[in-house]
């Protein structure tokens, strides 16, 4: 794991946080679930709202985020769908949290 630039789920264990970023201005807080599940825990100016959850296998500066089964809160009837962050010019910033 070269943190700030690439950070691998594999590294994670359950209960570590990250925070990811990409324009414009937009935020999260993510904690990890186990098995590249993800739960959003704080969002700022972004479609991801706490609580939403989603699976990815890694986080690349640069590069958009793949969230596969994303799911969000308050969607009743469940329905998974891809989320991509950073679509247009990837992931600003990529910061495991202590």
């Amino acid at each position: 794991m070269v943190e700030g630039e690439y950070l691998s789920v594999d590294s994670l264990s359950t209960g570590d946080r990250i925070e990811i970023g990409w324009m414009p201005n937009r935020k999260c807080v993510i904690e990890y679930l186990g098995d590249y599940k993800f739960r959003a825990i704080y969002c700022e100016n972004s479609t991801i709202q706490p609580a939403d959850t989603f699976k990815c296998i890694e986080f690349i500066k640069n590069q958009p985020a793949i969230m596969d089964e994303f799911i969000q809160s308050g969607n009743t009837d469940k329905t998974s769908r891809r989320y991509i962050a950073g679509k247009h010019h990837g992931l600003s910033f990529i910061k495991k949290l202590d």
